[in-house]
Order: C-alpha cells, then structure tokens, then sequence
C-alpha cells in the first residue's frame, strides 16, 4: 500500500513567440491574486508574533505558488506552508540552470526525492533546521523545442530518472495566425477564478481510493507497461513506462478533482474515490499523448551530437551557447572571445 499524490511536472515545449508564457501568466493569476492576500496576512501575523516576543509558535504561512526556483526559497516554502507549493517558471532552463549550480549539495538527488514525496530535512550554517513532510512539489514551466538538448541532455540526468518523472507537452505544428483582436472571453476567465475559489475554500485532506472497475483498469493498464518495459530492456524508455505508471494516477487525482467541482455545480456529492470512468480517461491520456511525447523527448534527446569536451572546438562551443541562451548578443559574445560578430555571424550560420 502506498499513497500518490495531484503533483505533477509539467514541460510546455513550442518554439519562441508561440504564447507559452502569457497562457501560464493568464493560468496563474487569480492564484498569484490569493498569494498576495496570503502574503499580506502573513506579514501582519508575523509583526503580532514578534511584538508579542515571539513567545506563541511562529506564524504559519499560506502560500499555493511561487516563480522563484532556487533550493532556498523552495525549502523554506515547503516548510513554511506545510509541505505544498507550486513553481511556475516562464522558462524551465532556469530551474534546469539551478540543478547544476547546486550540483555538489544534491539538489538532482533532492528533487527526485520530492517527487516521491520523501521527508527530508534541510540544514544550513547559520539557519534552524527545516523538516519537510511529504512535500508535494508541482512543476510548470515552458522551454524552447531547439534548447531541449542543451538544457535536458546534461549527462547526470541520464539513468536515475529525472527525465521520465517529466509530463511533455510538445506543440510539434505551431501556427501563427495574423493579429485579429480577439481576446480570451472574460466569462472563461470568471469561471476559472470561481473554479480557483471554491478549492480555496477547502481546508481538509481528503484520501481518495480506487473503485473496483477503476483497479481492475489500472491493473491492466499497469501490466501492459511491465510488458513493454521487460521488452525495452534497459535505459530510458524502460524509465519511461516505469513513471507513465505512477503519472497516471496522478493526472487520475486531477481528473477527479475536476470532475468534484462538476459535481459541485450539479448539487451531486463528490465520490471519495477515483471511478472507472475516471481511471479509464487519465490512462488513453497517457498511452494516446503522454507516453509517445515522452519517447520523442527521449529520442531528440538520444540522438542529439554528442560533444568530447576534452576536444571540443570553439565553433561547437559558440553554438552551444547560443542554443542555451537564445537572448545572448552576438556582439557581447564576439567581445567576450576577442572576435569580430561577423565571425560569430559566419559560424551561426554555417549549415
């Protein structure tokens, strides 16, 4: 017996100027709007607690998302609001950018513990220690499709499984249709903020189960990926097929509770556990959209050129920065390397 979590990671890819981050702004707003609620009680709380002498159990902070991805400001999120919080980062290279930073201190080793909602516990010179319960760490963040390479294909994320704990959602035909005006219908706007509101009013923990028929449609489901993993052997796609199977009931329990705030317009109680139904959509999600993404992730990923950086030249090295960091001026990069721009032009441009 085990318990799963509503906690996904979640990776947008579409090329440049293709909406990703005004669509998880647009997304995020009324919960941004309740944080600043949240923060300005908790400041308040806060100057009572140290006016009183601090003499009561510190102020207990309400907190649903944050865009800052360092280990600090995670921890003390995850500690300060008892375990929960979301990251929305516009680009997810930043985040990617801070594995490595804190590569010495075990930040890959920490977050693939988080996601198997692992207790931890977090010391630092200087500051009181922090124990965070089962933390449950949703991720959503954007990435350009011609940086997934640069940003992903770090050699120490290869075997322990960080890239298949990632749900991809990949616009592989993006349109760009001409400036027309239209703007996304206030009404749609309002019904996600009541949709916003109403779970912002429920302060329990509720544990779901399975029904029988939503079990027996796992159990299948579940079987047919121990299949496919003893036929893949080893390496990613097996990793692939091993976390499509703990996903599943993860997009079930958001399945689900979309489907309790239905049932909350329509008077019905909400069920307390996950149907068949229920089960049955969150599983052709992942066999239709979900797992063929995450194998082309993986085989961009596989057959991406690899580099000796013992040998590597200064022409691979220029394109590799410039694929990380589209924003980097041509200029600043010629300056920085003794060299013309036009020598970058040339080699940027060379098929």
């Amino acid at each position: 017996k085990y318990y799963n979590y509503p906690q996904l990671w979640l990776c947008l890819i579409a090329p440049a100027g293709d909406g990703k981050s005004p669509a998880m702004s647009e997304i995020f707003e009324p919960i941004r709007e309740r944080d600043k609620s949240f923060d300005h009680d908790y400041s308040l709380d806060l100057e009572s607690w140290e006016r009183e002498g601090k003499k009561q159990q510190e102020p207990r902070r309400k907190r649903y998302s944050c865009d800052d991805s360092t280990p600090e400001v995670r921890d003390r999120l995850l500690f300060q609001t008892g375990g929960s919080v979301s990251i929305k980062v516009d680009e997810i290279k930043t985040l990617i950018g801070n594995i490595g930073r804190y590569t010495k201190s075990g930040e890959l080793s920490r977050l693939l513990s988080i996601y198997s909602n692992d207790s931890y516990s977090v010391d630092r010179v200087g500051s009181p220690s922090l124990h965070i319960a089962r933390p449950v760490l949703s991720i959503l963040g954007g990435i350009q499709d011609d940086i997934i390479v640069p940003v992903f294909g770090n050699p120490d994320f290869q075997g322990c499984g960080f890239l298949p704990r990632w749900i991809w959602i990949w616009n592989e035909n993006p349109d760009y249709p001409p400036r027309n005006g239209l703007r996304l219908s206030p009404d749609i706007m309002g019904k996600w903020r009541e949709f916003v509101g109403y779970f912002d009013g429920i302060d329990t923990v509720t544990n779901l189960g399975l029904t029988k028929q939503a079990e027996a449609i796992y159990t299948k489901f579940f079987n047919r990926l121990q299949a496919l993993k003893r036929d893949s052997g080893a390496g990613y796609e097996r990793e692939v097929y091993a976390k499509a199977q703990i996903n599943a009931e993860r997009w079930g329990l958001v399945l689900h509770i979309l489907k309790s705030y239905q049932d909350h317009l329509n008077n019905d109680f909400p069920s307390d556990n996950l149907g068949a139904d229920t089960m049955g959509a969150a599983i052709r999600h992942m066999e239709a959209y979900f797992i063929p993404t995450a194998l082309k992730v993986a085989e961009r990923l596989q057959n991406a050129p690899r580099y000796d950086l013992a040998n590597i030249t200064r022409a691979q090295a220029i394109r590799a920065l410039a694929s990380v960091y589209p924003e980097l001026c041509r200029a600043d990069l010629a300056r920085a390397i003794g060299k013309d721009p036009s020598y970058i032009t040339k080699i940027l441009n060379h098929k």
